[in-house]
């Protein structure tokens, strides 16, 4: 195994890697928001028209 010299040291790799999870983390939770919300509007719109006119 060859030793670069550009290694970082272990708590700047997990300083990295905590701020990666940290995104994903906030992506995930964004695209649950926009499943649920796609799952109510596809709800809504199984349901028909709405009509104004009782008549």
């Amino acid at each position: 195994m060859t030793l670069h010299a550009d290694w970082k040291p272990a708590e700047e790799v997990a300083a990295e890697i905590a701020a990666d999870e940290a995104a994903l983390s906030r992506i995930v939770v964004d695209l649950w928001e926009r499943v649920e919300a796609l799952e109510r509007e596809m709800a809504r719109l199984r349901q028909g028209p709405v009509r104004s006119d009782p008549w």
